[in-house]
Parts: structure tokens; sequence; C-alpha cells
């Protein structure tokens, strides 16, 4: 073949890829403005729920407010009166966020079965400023209570650990009512009775610990006859 023959070939050749590649880049440049458009056009338009899946509802634990839909947390303080439905009495109890459990003063505890289960008896001594709410009693009532199960609790300055029962008991602080775990120890030697933890207070309660009684008292009187409600977390109506 003669020399120019080829190079025309050749020349051709190159023209025809450079024409395929050109056709290739229109139709990319296409593509790329019409996604340009797209996402201009999804920008502009109000976002719209997923129709699929019903959005989750969730009830805030909390009276109604109207106007406020907003769940509202309770102030409490340092300190607190704890109304203990089992006894019907109201003691000083102890708040502390610190504390993943809350557990409560219990001398003479005695562990043992009935039907089937271990139940708790023991005493619930009031603090020394308290003594006037049992009055005749030497500040002392009996709890007799299922046990829920057992747990070890590191003791305070200490790696050594104790076993301790675990009991359920319904209590009101303020507006607040629950029914709560309670650890049972020996706390005759602190100044509460009761320490309210972080199962009682999470989601509910917010702690001033500048203040102390924040909450009122409950009377025997204005509790006795209205159950205390036995599920989760709630405000009394």
């Amino acid at each position: 073949m003669p020399v120019g023959s080829t190079v025309a070939l050749d020349t051709t050749l190159i023209n025809s890829r450079l024409d395929q590649q050109a056709g290739q880049l229109a139709a990319i440049s296409t593509q790329l403005a019409v996604l340009s458009q797209t996402v201009t056009e999804l920008k502009a338009s109000p976002s719209k729920p997923n129709q699929s899946q019903p959005p989750s509802t969730i009830a805030p634990v909390t009276q109604a407010n109207s106007g406020n839909t907003e769940p509202t947390k309770t102030i409490v303080g340092e300190v607190e009166w704890i109304w203990l439905q089992s006894i019907h009495m109201s003691l000083s109890a102890r708040i502390d966020t610190g504390a993943s459990l809350s557990s409560m003063n219990a001398t003479d505890l005695n562990i043992y079965e009935k039907d089937g289960q271990r139940w708790a008896r023991f005493k619930v001594t009031a603090a020394k400023n308290d003594a006037d709410v049992i009055k005749g009693q030497d500040g002392e009532l009996i709890v007799d209570t299922p046990v829920i199960r057992f747990t070890r609790i590191r003791k305070p300055d200490t790696q050594d650990t104790e076993r301790r029962a675990v009991v359920k008991l319904p209590i009101r602080l303020g507006n607040l009512q629950q029914l709560t775990e309670f650890t049972l120890s020996n706390r005759k030697d602190m100044d509460y009775p009761i320490v309210i933890g972080r199962n009682f207070l999470q989601d509910l309660a917010i702690v001033d610990v500048s203040k102390k009684y924040v909450q009122p008292r409950h009377q025997l009187t204005e509790s006795a006859g209205t159950p205390l409600f036995l599920g989760r977390a709630t405000k009394a109506m």
C-alpha cells in the first residue's frame, strides 16, 4: 500500500475516534446537567416524612400542661420526704445521683422462704429528726416483702463487695410515684435510712443540692385509700 494511502487511513481512523469521544462527552455533559437540575429541585422542595413508616410517638412522663408538649422534670433537693406505701409512713431520704440503685436501712434482716419464694423481713428505722412520725413504736416499723434478686455492691473506699438482697417497694416523692428497687443493708450509722438513686430519678427529676425538702411530705390521712401506681414511673394526678 502506498505511504499516502496509509496516512489518509490513519487520519480517518483518528477523526472517527475523536468524533466518538466527543459524542460520549456530550452525553456525559447532558447527564450532569440533568443531575444538577434534580439536586437543585430537591433542595428547593420541602422535606416530606417517610410515609412507609409512621413516626414513633413517645409519651412524656409528665402531667399535661396546656400549650406545652415538652416533658417537665420535678425539682428535688438534697434531702426529701419519701412516702413508703408498705408501712404508710414518710421518712427522710438522701437524694444521691451518684448511686445507680436506691438503698434502704434494714435492721434485723431475715431472709426466709415462703411458698417457694425468698422473702425479706426487716425493720425500717427513721432518722433522728423523723422520730416523731412513728409515735409509740421507737422509730421502727416492720416490712415483709418478696426478694426479687441478689446483687453485689462495692463498699465505699474499698475494693471489697458485699451481697445484698434487692426488693421492690412502691414509694412516692412529691408528685412522682414508682415501684422502685432497693438494696437492703444496715445503714444505722448513716444520717438517713433511705438513699434514692438514679433508678428512681432518671428522666424524672432535677436535683438542687443547695435545697432540702422541696417537695411536700405526704401524710397517712391524704394517702390512705389511694393506691400507688405499680408500673413504670409516673406522676401522680
